[in-house]
């Protein structure tokens, strides 16, 4: 088995636990917490998100791009990584209580301040997510974060029944952090220094500095919605938003987060082996969207149901934003490794100038539309992702011989699945409804009805990931024993 399949493999077990834990979560904070409660954290980590992403400048990227890493590497990383972690952990700090009366929200101030102490922590354990990144040790990343989330979950759940309400939740990423610190602290590679060393700063910074302002709009696209929100319509209305846009991203992450870890290794290796990273690109985008497309098109038509499971019938609101935006997401999908392919070809730049066009597009459209309601912000955020995934294509048509027919041809694969599962769900939903299903069995009969769909339609029209499959099943000794590879052949 190659260690790409192991890779995967790794990571698909590790994220599909931490997805569980995950779900566990968001269902029970949900439940336990009103709309008004949660929406304090939501702000707080909104108006923060932005400077907690700008602390690693992009020194995971950095250390898996070099073609050879050295202590002395580390070193430096992690010694720029945490002058500038502090630095604007300070700033944030410094500013918790304008915050917390620009939103007359007393309690930010105190969410800001336990979220300070995960400045110190981060970026050690980067450095060391890196390293293991680089060398395809997604074992031992996935057991960590598994670990780590299930310590915030019970930790929170502990706090928020002694009734520290909103506190709990910060308190839980805090504890989250000071698990994987530890954990990287014993488990850790020698070829990892946490003893910081000036030196370098020029190439971590020219490469980082891209990066992080790459990163710092990202998180702009994400928090604003919510922090609009939060001030014209109050903090409920951030609540809802991010509970619309936290139900498309959890869909979406369930197949991605597996995934992503591995796609700059993948395309750095690729490349570094002389083979082209954009068959690379190719291979890892048809398998992603004919995975991710489906998904998302068929919780667009039942939202309701999938925001009744996850937050409860009090989250109802936040349904059509949900359509909205997973409609999005399902068109976005084939650009989603775009930028880690001009990472690996040296064209930073250009993913810079992208953002920017579609950051400063949904800015407009933020401030003048997205106040107005929901609905309209949900529209906002959709065209800005559209805008983004048309000049995404633009900028590699400019500087990469990419052959977009055979690209096309690839992803309409994805999207005739996608669109039968769409019609297929829609279709169980009115009967479940005509027929008054609770929503366990309703959810119960899609997700088998879907999934068989799914898996003849991948045979019928002999998408490639038929043939990745097959290998998988071989692989695991528990599915061979079923037999169930003898599906999947000629």
């Amino acid at each position: 088995m190659s260690k790409i399949t192991k890779s995967l493999i790794h990571t698909f077990t590790g994220r599909y636990a931490f997805v569980i834990i995950n779900l566990i979560s968001m269902m029970t904070y949900a439940r336990m917490l009103t709309p008004e409660e949660i929406g304090v954290h939501v702000i707080a980590i909104a108006a923060s998100s932005i400077i907690i992403e700008l602390r690693l400048i992009g020194t995971g990227s950095y250390l898996i791009k070099l073609k050879e890493v050295k202590k002395e590497d580390t070193e430096n990383v992690l010694f720029v990584t945490l002058c500038i972690s502090l630095f604007l952990g300070f700033i944030l700090l410094s500013v918790s209580d304008w915050l917390s009366d620009f939103y007359s929200t007393p309690g930010m101030s105190a969410v800001i301040e336990i979220l300070f102490a995960t400045f110190l922590l981060s970026p050690f354990t980067a450095v060391s997510q890196s390293f293991f990144a680089r060398t395809f040790n997604f074992k031992t990343l996935a057991s960590i974060n598994v670990l780590s989330a299930l310590f915030s979950f019970i930790t929170t759940v502990f706090l928020i029944q002694i009734g520290l309400s909103y506190l709990s939740l910060a308190i839980g990423v805090l504890a989250s952090h000071t698990f994987q610190f530890f954990a990287h602290f014993f488990l850790k590679s020698e070829m990892v220094s946490w003893v910081p060393k000036p030196g370098n700063f020029k190439s971590i910074l020219s490469f980082g500095g891209i990066l992080t302002i790459i990163t710092f709009i990202n998180k702009g696209l994400e928090s604003i919605p919510e922090l609009v929100l939060g001030k014209s319509l109050g903090t409920d209305a951030s609540a809802l938003f991010s509970r619309g846009l936290g139900a498309v991203k959890f869909s979406n992450e369930t197949v991605l987060g597996f995934v992503s870890p591995i796609i700059t290794p993948y395309f750095s290796e690729a490349k570094r082996n002389g083979e082209y990273a954009t068959q690379a690109f190719e291979k890892a985008s048809s398998h992603v969207t004919v995975l991710i497309i489906p998904i998302l098109l068929s919780l667009a038509v039942v939202p309701d149901l999938t925001i009744s499971l996850l937050f409860g019938e009090q989250w109802l609101e936040a349904s059509e934003l949900m359509s909205i935006i997973c409609a999005a997401f399902a068109v976005k999908a084939p650009t989603q490794f775009l930028k880690n392919l001009l990472i690996v070809e040296g064209k930073e730049l250009y993913i810079l100038f992208v953002k920017l066009f579609s950051f400063v597009i949904f800015i407009i459209l933020a401030l003048t539309l997205g106040v107005e309601s929901l609905v309209k912000m949900a529209f906002s955020f959709a065209f800005a992702q559209i805008v983004e995934m048309i000049a995404f294509y633009f900028a590699v048509a400019r500087c990469i011989k990419f052959n977009f027919k055979d690209h096309f041809t690839k992803q309409l694969k994805s999207f005739y699945i996608a669109l039968i599962c769409m019609l297929v769900a829609l279709g169980l939903s009115l009967v479940s409804e005509s027929l008054q299903f609770s929503l366990i069995v309703e959810a119960f009969m899609l997700s088998i009805v879907l999934s068989v769909t799914w898996l003849a339609l991948v045979k019928v029209l002999k998408h490639e990931i038929a043939d990745t499959i097959y290998q998988i099943i071989r692989s695991v000794p528990l599915l061979k024993s079923l037999k169930l590879e003898r599906f999947f052949l000629n």
